[in-house]
């Protein structure tokens, strides 16, 4: 198998696919469905993977499907996988499709990729990252995970046109998240995060718990684009990257162009919470 491997997700296990002539996860054109975006810790560990079925299964009543996942097939399936997979760790998607993906060879309607998972180096940790901004583009309904954005978001997705990730804005423009992340400011050391109009990040949510323990006050707000340069600072988060710095947009610096301390505390803690948190999907 290459680096890219696609399975269905069947009672006996993971069923292998031939994989479609694509380089990514996000390359992936599947029928209509729902998606999941998740990664391993230590080969075959997984991070709250219970909050990922439990953001699927509202995924799939708030389009008013029937369905639910089978839980046990899924976590056997990603445990078997993940064990057998050739690389240190895994970037992981897997989809509840509307529609059988016959092209593909199966009658299944869950299907799961795997792709190797780059770290984020410790360079862009200590640096920050430029973002860009994604005008007139955001999701319609940002409360159901569907991958048919993985498709609208392209080129202005992470990495596109020489951006790490890409901005979301409303019709105020004001910032609401980013393409394919969460994301936060610190004004005048509050962290501040849009309240509504966002998906329900798993990641944003960690980082919102990390920050009550370390009694961080929050601010459910939406900040304007015309005031990144005068924010302390800025970070975006996601279930495959955890957290990672933002020091320019859009080609204006973020404060004083680096990461800041808040950001930094909330990234170690994060880092103590994946040690302890990390599980087997099994066992």
């Amino acid at each position: 198998m290459g680096e890219l491997e696609l399975f269905a997700v069947t009672p006996r296990g993971p069923e292998p696919l031939t994989v479609p002539s694509v380089d990514d996860l996000h390359q992936l054109d599947v029928p209509f469905g729902i998606y999941e975006g998740l990664r391993t810790f230590q080969h075959s560990r997984f991070l709250y993977l219970e909050r990922h079925f439990d953001r699927a299964d509202r995924s799939l009543e708030l389009l008013g499907w029937p369905d639910r996942l089978d839980r046990d097939a899924l976590r056997r399936a990603l445990h078997e996988a993940a064990v057998a997979y050739p690389h240190e760790n895994a970037r992981i998607r897997f989809d509840v499709l509307k529609e059988p993906p016959v092209e593909l060879g199966t009658e299944e309607r869950v299907l799961m990729a795997f792709a190797p998972h780059r770290p984020v180096p410790e360079s862009v940790l200590k640096e920050g990252v430029a973002v860009g901004v994604a005008r007139g583009r955001r999701r319609e309904r940002p409360h159901i995970k569907l991958n048919q954005w993985v498709i609208d978001r392209r080129g202005t997705g992470p990495g596109d046109r020489g951006f790490y990730e890409h901005l979301l804005l409303d019709e105020e423009d004001r910032i609401l998240e980013g393409s394919s992340s969460n994301v936060f400011c610190v004004r005048d050391g509050v962290l501040v995060t849009a309240p509504s109009g966002v998906l329900e990040g798993l990641m944003r949510r960690i980082f919102l718990e990390l920050a009550a323990e370390a009694e961080l006050p929050v601010e459910h707000a939406a900040v304007q684009l015309a005031e990144v340069e005068a924010l302390d600072e800025m970070f975006l988060t996601s279930s495959t990257r955890a957290g990672v710095p933002i020091t320019a947009v859009d080609g204006r610096p973020v404060g004083d162009g680096a990461p800041g301390p808040v950001f930094r505390a909330l990234r170690s803690a994060y880092g103590v919470l994946e040690r302890r948190e990390a599980r087997p999907a099994i066992g």
